[in-house]
């Protein structure tokens, strides 16, 4: 849904970004703290490409993004990093894309954008069995992630066994004065900030969970739910548990589960067989059950509506310093569906790396997957140079797709053509360029050129 946004102009000045957010990071920088330790990485990457589209018109592209980044890994000085601080900040502009251009969502503020990606504080206590995380962050585990404005809390009980609680509100687009993205580069609100779009209000989150490692063994127990007030109270709530084996020296395995109480049933339960028979040789089973659960506030309702039952088989073969076999194969069954979507499906890939001189990695790959509504099978042949004197290095790729879908007419075959290379500039970046060439039934031709500037700097 687009939000009710003011016309700005069509003139941009992405030039002033930089300087901005360097005196931003420099403002917040704590005061000398004699013996601290500090880092401010500066990252500048910009992009300039054009696309031909199948009508003759050429969309410019000119793209820059900047972040920095702040860590101050010992704020009391003493060496003991008992109090610390990290945060990170985001600035992305296109000033080569007309407004005619941009789909109805990419309005002026999103072209200037600054975002926040995290900020929080962290304090070891107790001889590091206590730790405090407060701030933005973001939890992963065996449910997943969650990017959250909160806190967490984490305390070692004895060697490997540890419990841990977070709480905040959920990082998500449109969370109202909390949305970065509502606000203009001079703090001026652009949007309404309040009242738009109460489900787009953010979620509060709590969780808690319980791991131990150690033994060649690992555990986790996750439980999180979502709270927001239009449902009323809880609007998910999920547990979720994680255990790994190493059995011997070269057998390992994995089990995950899921288990969702909104619609009380597992959502998932996957495990993982993994043997490495010597140095050079490994393979792994897998197989992996998923129930979709109709929560009517996940996007993956639309994309993931059946239930499926998989299985997977990988291996990956050393034969020669110079030659790599791997193979890949996968069997999926499915419940409920139309006639025309199938019962069970399946697909396989085969890749062979190898250097036949030069230091010179090919790599040639083929994948058919014959699965519910249709068949897709892709070749692809790949090659790419070492680095020559730490300067430069080159590669070059085509591919072929055949495809066809059961259910429609979209079907034809693809194919497409890149070439990049790579030159280091010294020790504070890199400069990429590429250029590729994709034609298919559905665009007559697509040519487009890359040019990315890395730049990093230390202080």
């Amino acid at each position: 849904m687009a939000r009710n946004v003011e016309k700005h102009p069509q003139r941009r000045h992405p030039w002033l970004a930089p300087p901005l957010l360097v005196a931003l990071c420099v403002a917040v920088l704590p005061g000398p703290v004699e013996g601290g330790e500090y880092d401010l990485n500066v990252q500048t990457i910009g992009q300039a490409f054009a696309v031909l589209r199948s009508d003759g018109e050429t969309t410019p592209h000119r793209r820059m993004t900047q972040i920095l980044r702040l860590a101050g890994l010992d704020l009391t000085g003493d060496g003991s990093s008992f109090l610390s601080f990290q945060t990170a900040l985001r600035f992305d502009t296109d000033f080569g894309a007309l407004e005619s251009d941009s789909p109805v969502v990419q309005t002026a503020h999103r072209q200037n954008q600054v975002d926040l990606l995290y900020a929080f504080l962290t304090a070891r206590l107790f001889h590091r069995r206590l730790v405090l995380k407060v701030g933005r962050q973001i939890e992963s585990d065996s449910l997943g992630w969650v990017d959250f404005d909160g806190a967490r809390i984490s305390y070692r009980i004895w060697e490997g066994l540890k419990v841990q609680l977070h709480a905040g509100l959920e990082v998500k687009e449109d969370q109202g004065l909390l949305d970065t993205s509502a606000y203009d580069l001079d703090g001026t609100a652009s949007t309404q900030v309040k009242g738009q779009n109460d489900y787009a209000e953010p979620s509060g989150v709590l969780g808690g969970g319980l791991s131990y490692g150690g033994h060649g063994a690992s555990a986790e127990v996750v439980l999180r739910e979502q709270l927001r007030d239009v449902y009323d109270g809880v609007e998910s709530m999920r547990l979720g548990a994680a255990y790994r084996q190493q059995l011997t020296h070269w057998v390992t395995t994995e089990v995950t589960s899921v288990y969702d109480f909104y619609g009380s049933q597992f959502a998932g339960l996957e495990g993982e067989v993994t043997a490495h028979l010597d140095a050079d040789l490994s393979a792994s089973v897998g197989a992996q059950r998923r129930r979709p659960v109709f929560d009517a506030d996940s996007i993956f309702n639309v994309f993931d509506l059946r239930a499926r039952d998989s299985l997977t088989l990988r291996t990956s073969w050393q034969l020669s310093p110079d030659l790599q076999l791997q193979a890949r194969a996968a069997m999926n069954w499915y419940e409920g569906g139309s006639e025309d979507d199938g019962d069970s499906g399946g697909g396989g890939q085969l890749s062979v790396r190898w250097r036949p001189g030069l230091g010179i990695w090919t790599r040639l790959s083929h994948r058919t997957d014959v699965d519910q509504g249709g068949r897709r099978h892709w070749t692809g042949l790949s090659a790419n140079t070492p680095e020559y004197y730490r300067l430069a290095k080159f590669g070059l790729g085509v591919a072929h797709l055949d495809f066809a879908r059961s259910t429609t007419a979209f079907a034809g075959t693809a194919f497409s053509v890149r070439a990049d290379t790579d030159l280091r500039l010294g020790f504070w970046g890199l400069l990429n360029a590429a250029a590729e060439f994709r034609h298919s039934p559905y665009t007559d031709q697509d040519f487009r050129l890359f040019a990315t500037l890395n730049l990093e700097f230390d202080l």
